[in-house]
């Protein structure tokens, strides 16, 4: 009878089930607190975010070093950081990716059935640009656990860069159904929606994005501004792109203010535009990839 129920609890949730049973196994009380503490200020995406999630793995990992999760946690929290360093022109992303590389291997020696793990190695690869090798792992991520929102979101970032547009968009809208709550899932099916140039719903599921925030998170800022642009709302626009000029103390930018020197240019103010640009080209890194897109 519980089978029963939960199948069909399942089956109206939309949900798929493993075929894979795990064994139930006895975990540290306050590690696995640290771990969900770790995975919060994660899912952040700021600097702070990311420095209290090292700190919150470090210090489960003190607890139960064995603690395969908690060296999952810390290996995404390493190469996300890395990616965001590296987008920005901070530096410093080469020592968090080999830091990643470690706990990736050290999670999967731990555990050799956790999806988390195989989805940080598929992550890893992907950001190598080993494409094909990466798939493989999210394959297996989706037999160990197909309900896994990050990695869906993560492998529709993959199928986006093999060229499957509507692939991508339609594993960012199972992450969403998976994870209605979470902010980057929500920001890039967004990005997703617009490149396919679904401008409605972009908008509309950007600002749900915005809505689970309480600061500005640039990004999803300079997005906003440009989708208004395909919508002809150029008034919105304007004022959106100005407020990412506002904000110059925020981070990450990515692409943000590229974005919104791009959106004034198009919306009749080239003079305006091309202020903001200069100002950028004396402030940026040399390296940063903010610099290219101006």
């Amino acid at each position: 009878m519980q089978d029963e129920i939960a199948g069909l609890i399942a089956q109206n949730l939309k949900l798929k089930l493993s075929d894979t049973l795990r064994a139930a196994k006895t975990v540290n009380p306050e590690a696995h607190r640290l771990v969900l503490e770790g995975r919060h200020f994660w899912n952040l995406r700021t600097q702070e975010g990311f420095t209290r999630a090292e700190a919150a793995y470090t210090k489960a990992l003190e607890i139960d070093p064995q603690f395969a999760e908690a060296h999952a946690g810390q290996a995404d929290n390493y190469q996300i950081r890395a990616q965001y360093r590296l987008l920005d022109g901070l530096g410093g992303e080469a020592e968090d990716q080999k830091r990643a590389l470690v706990e990736v291997q050290t999670a999967i020696r731990l555990d050799p059935e956790l999806p988390e793990a195989y989805a940080a190695y598929a992550y890893l690869l992907h950001n190598q640009g080993k494409l094909a090798e990466a798939d493989q792992y999210y394959q297996k991520v989706f037999a160990l656990n197909p309900n896994y929102a990050i990695a869906h979101l993560w492998h529709g970032q993959l199928l986006d860069e093999l060229g499957r547009l509507d692939a991508a968009v339609e594993e960012n809208r199972l992450a969403c159904e998976l994870d209605p709550l979470g902010f980057i899932i929500l920001d890039r099916y967004a990005q997703h929606l617009a490149m396919v140039r679904r401008f409605e719903e972009a908008l509309a599921v950007n600002e749900r994005a915005a809505a689970l925030r309480t600061d500005v998170w640039m990004p999803n800022l300079g997005e906003r501004a440009l989708v208004l642009v395909a919508l002809g709302r150029a008034n919105e626009a304007i004022e959106v792109a100005r407020s990412v000029r506002q904000n110059s103390s925020s981070w990450p930018r990515w692409t943000a203010d590229a974005d919104a020197v791009w959106v004034l240019r198009r919306c009749g103010l080239p003079q305006e535009a091309d202020e903001y640009a200069t100002q950028l080209l004396q402030t940026l890194a040399e390296k940063s990839y903010v610099r290219g897109f101006v």
